[in-house]
This record gives structure tokens, sequence and C-alpha cells, in this order.
């Protein structure tokens, strides 16, 4: 057998219960962490048990079927693949036991009776996160859809308020730089005009 064949081989022996999947700090800080509420955090921990919970039994269903073939006609291939099915198994189950742990957790914090109002709060501190991702990042514009998604919000959310104080900011320089006097104070009403049915891609621009 040629030099780097034999490399491989050792290779492929040595790292194969080398975790592939997302490590615990992924899942808690990326996955499930960068959602802005605890509310949030739950409804993304329902989405990721569920699209792993699918993945699990189609991946078990190829599994089991190349698992039963009849010796005489499993190949090669069909060893190969059965072991990686079952790496793959186990990394889904490792992801999804650190996931319903903080599902269970998240589950006795948040108060589901009052999903109304844990939704408004959750997007609101959606669009104040990414509008101030924006400003503090600076030299790009805020997105058209992004604006006409926070003049939904109700009047007394923060990404509202905090888009209105911009929205009065930016008025003022340019009446500044014309040499005009601009009565700020209508400039948020005058937004909120926009005709919205709900969230809309923010990345449209």
């Amino acid at each position: 057998m040629p030099k780097f064949d034999a490399v491989i081989k050792n290779l492929k022996r040595e790292i194969r219960d080398e975790p592939t999947g997302h490590s615990r700090f992924q899942i808690e800080n990326f996955i499930i962490g960068s959602q802005p509420t605890d509310y949030g955090k739950y409804k993304q921990c329902v989405l990721e048990i569920r699209s792993r919970i699918k993945s699990y039994e189609t991946i078990n269903t190829a599994y089991l079927e190349t698992k039963n073939k009849d010796d005489k006609i499993r190949s090669t291939d069909d060893l190969e693949k059965i072991a990686q099915y079952e790496i793959l198994m186990e990394d889904i189950k490792r992801e999804l036991y650190i996931i319903i742990e903080i599902y269970e957790r998240l589950k006795k914090k948040v108060d589901l009776d009052n999903r109304e109002e844990l939704e408004v709060d959750l997007w609101d501190k959606k669009f104040h996160k990414e509008l101030m991702t924006y400003i503090f990042v600076g030299g790009s514009p805020i997105p058209v859809s992004l604006a006409q998604n926070i003049m939904s919000l109700p009047g007394n959310s923060s990404a509202k308020k905090q888009l209105g104080g911009l929205i009065q900011q930016k008025a003022i320089i340019n009446s500044s730089n014309k040499g005009e006097s601009l009565d700020t104070s209508k400039s948020i009403e005058n937004k909120e005009n926009i005709n919205e049915s709900g969230p809309r891609n923010t990345n449209d621009q």
C-alpha cells in the first residue's frame, strides 16, 4: 500500500470518534444565546430540537437499512456508511442533550401564558440589537426594511425610540447644514405613515 494511503487510513481511524457537530460553547452562546430574550432562546431551542430529531430519524432509517443488509451483499462502502451514520447520530444525540438541558431551564423561567407580550418584547429587542449593530459599526446605512419594521412596533418600544432619536438627529444636522430651521418633533410621526403587515426581510439592501 502506498505510504499516503496508509497515512489516510490511520488518520481516519484516529479521528473517527472526534465530534463533528457544534460544541456546548457554540450552542449556548451562538445558536441559542444569540437570541436577545429568554423567550427567544426558548423558541430557538424548540426549533433546534425539532430539526435534530428529524435529522436523527432520517439518518437512523438509512443506518438500519444499510446495517440490516444481508452479509452477502453488504459492501465495503456499506460498512463505511454504517460507521459514518453512527458518528452522525452520536453527534446529534450529544447536541440534543445540551439543547434539552437549556430548554428545560428556560421552560421554568418563561411565562408562556403571555406569549403575545413576549413576542412584542422579543421583536423589539431583536430590532434594537440590529439597529445598534449598524450604529456601532458605522458607515453602513440603516436598511429601509429594518426602519419600516421598527416603525411597526408599539410606541413605547426601545427600538422605536432609538430610531426616532436618530431621525431627529439627522434632521437637525441636515437642517443645520442647509441653514434652515426644522420642527423635528414631527419627523417620527411622519415615518409612522408607512403601511406594514409584519416583519420584513432586513437583508433587502
